[in-house]
């Protein structure tokens, strides 16, 4: 029987990471109409690109690309994350670029979207567009398993197996109070001023 060596754990985590993107950007590509036409009608012949990519649905993605950037400067989390994942991987259209998947997760994890904060966890895991810091990881990945996210639910444990217990009770403390900060600008951001 030929002995295998093992996977390391930077390495397994990578593997998983690869392997966990993939849905969620392929849900990401469908729901934007990317990934297929929304009109049931037959379509006609077109002319397919050296890439292999038709030049109607060259045009769709760039369309839903324009779009998505004009919401997410607009502050739309949503629209932000979709661009953090399309960064993340380099797909549709757009070149892999670990600093400006980190510049979009940030904003929408910032509102409180959790997959963006499962994807930071990511970021800061790997060292990837960002210094590498598993206290930090932990923290994001906290904060979208608390809403729910599986992403978050699936990785962050990986990443707290590298923290001393120390390490795992400031991460929490960090998300806690993150999670406190965030809920009183809400309540603050709908409370209407005195004297009105």
């Amino acid at each position: 029987m030929p002995k295998t060596s093992p996977l390391t754990a930077e390495r397994r985590f990578a593997a998983i990471t690869r392997l966990l993107f993939t849905l969620p950007l392929f849900a990401v590509l469908s729901l934007s109409g990317v990934a297929h036409s929304q009109d049931p009608a037959p379509q006609p012949a077109l002319k397919v690109s050296l890439t292999g990519e038709s030049a109607e649905a060259a045009k769709d993605r760039a369309e839903a690309m324009r779009r998505d950037r004009a919401a997410a400067w607009h502050g739309d989390a949503e629209a932000q994350a979709r661009l953090g994942v399309l960064y993340f991987a380099g797909w549709g259209g757009v070149q892999q670029d670990d600093a400006e998947a980190f510049k979009w997760f940030d904003l929408a994890a910032r509102q409180n979207h959790a997959r963006a904060q499962a994807y930071l966890g990511i970021l800061y895991a790997q060292g990837r567009g960002v210094e590498r810091n598993p206290v930090v990881a932990q923290v994001w990945f906290n904060l979208a398993v608390t809403q729910g996210d599986r992403l978050g639910q699936l990785v962050g444990p990986k990443n707290a197996a590298e923290l001393s217990v120390g390490e795992i009770a400031q991460a929490a403390l960090r998300a806690r109070e993150w999670r406190e900060a965030y809920n009183a600008s809400q309540a603050d951001a709908v409370r209407p001023a005195s004297g009105e």
